[in-house]
């Protein structure tokens, strides 16, 4: 029984010891690197970034040699810079950022891996925060004229701006942090150094409002969003705070403490302490 079990073992360890062996699938790039990156599963293929001799390009893979192949170059040159955003897949349609702050959707294929748009200030960092809501990409944009919140739904037509913000070089003002509940999109948006506010919208400029404002003399910190049922918990500098999406029942749950004022859509006074049943 115990030579049995030694052999088991070794048989075993032989087969995980094979299957953790990596192989090589296919060289992309012979004369140089290839820098793949964003490896995407999408319709049961991994799609991914690749630069050969032509440029860098959408590829992807089953796994096998014959199965690895450039679905479309992107951006042309030898020396051109890869895919900086990672993939955002949204049902049948994958998303993604090219060259010159390019917006891409594929649907896996050649003849449908299109440009969707090319905005103005060629710059990567220009889109993010990708996020999918009623079968429609909301992003942001910082095309020269501020920070604004767009939407698509993969067409040129179907993508347009729901709300541009005030124009600032300060890198804290971008839509960030967006998260859906109650049918509802909820997003962070700092205003320079000094204050910080949540926003929600159904998609629509006249649904965008915001629900919450606060300023201190100091940048203040609004993160850990995390969705409990139908609301949304937060921290906002040492504090805990809830939202359902209303501004009348976006509050703390403990005392505020610090050298700031919270000012809320609806103007409506708040006191020091909070109660919540949950």
């Amino acid at each position: 029984m115990k030579v049995l079990s030694l052999t088991l073992f070794a048989t075993l360890l032989v087969i995980y010891c094979t299957a953790q062996k990596p192989v090589l699938i296919k060289n992309i790039n012979p004369t140089s690197q290839s820098y793949i990156s964003n490896l995407t599963l999408f319709k049961d293929k991994v799609f991914f970034s690749a630069a050969d001799d032509r440029g860098s390009a959408l590829w992807c893979t089953d796994g096998t040699s014959q199965g690895t192949i450039k679905v479309k170059d992107v951006i042309a040159g030898m020396n051109s810079s890869n895919f900086n955003l990672p993939f955002t897949v949204m049902g049948d349609k994958m998303f993604f950022v090219g060259k010159l702050s390019e917006l891409w959707v594929s649907d896996g294929t050649t003849n449908g891996t299109k440009l969707i748009k090319q905005f103005s200030n060629g710059n990567h960092s220009g889109l993010g925060e990708f996020t999918a809501f009623e079968n429609k990409l909301f992003f942001r944009v910082d095309n020269g004229e501020g920070d604004a919140l767009w939407v698509t739904d993969g067409t040129p037509e179907g993508t347009v701006k729901i709300k541009n913000f005030i124009q600032s070089n300060d890198a804290y003002r971008y839509p960030a942090n967006m998260m859906v509940i109650n049918d509802k999109l909820f997003f962070r948006f700092g205003e320079g150094s000094v204050a910080n506010e949540l926003w929600t919208t159904d998609g629509t400029e006249a649904s965008t409002v915001r629900l919450l404002k606060i300023e201190t003399s100091d940048a203040p910190l609004m993160d850990n969003f995390t969705a409990i049922g139908n609301k949304i918990f937060f921290r906002l500098n040492s504090d805990l705070w809830v939202t359902n999406g209303t501004p009348s029942n976006t509050f703390p749950l403990c005392k505020i403490l610090g050298n700031w004022s919270p000012q809320f859509g609806n103007e409506k006074n708040v006191g020091e302490f909070y109660n919540l049943i949950l």
